[in-house]
């Protein structure tokens, strides 16, 4: 993976890191107009499943999910939407939810960092991706093959 590629990534993950922990305090500017929780997760939900949409059509993903997805995803979504402790502290969750999410998303880059480079010292791999030990290996078979 070149450098530009992965400094995308990380630009992105930290973005997405700040607006996850942002949503909460449009929730608590909504919440003082007078708009109740409920609706403010039905609007917000709708608009990531609106852009997510956008994103796979241009990408030209398929929508489908298999029963087993579909499970899941009903029961992820009873659990957390039926959890009045959830649902009544949202407006409390703001900055604690940036904290969480982005210190959550550092170590899962640390942590993937790290595992590439485990596997990478491994394989033998250089950063540009060549096996010298697959390199020569290849050499090898070369002058085996040679009369």
């Amino acid at each position: 993976m070149n450098i530009e590629k992965r400094a995308k990534g990380y630009f992105f993950a930290i973005i997405s890191a700040i607006f996850y922990g942002l949503n909460p305090l449009g929730a608590v500017f909504l919440n003082r107009e007078g708009v109740d929780v409920p609706t403010i997760l039905f609007y917000r939900n709708l608009l990531a499943v609106i852009l997510l949409g956008g994103v796979m059509l241009l990408q030209g993903r398929s929508f489908r999910i298999n029963l087993k997805q579909a499970a899941l995803l009903l029961l992820l979504g009873v659990e957390v939407g039926g959890n009045g402790m959830i649902i009544g502290n949202l407006h409390r969750l703001g900055l604690n939810t940036l904290v969480i999410a982005t210190l959550a998303t550092a170590v899962s880059v640390a942590a993937s960092v790290l595992l590439w480079r485990n596997i990478k010292s491994k394989t033998g791999d250089d950063s540009h991706g060549n096996n010298p030990a697959r390199e020569n290996h290849e050499t090898l078979k070369q002058k085996a093959a040679q009369p």
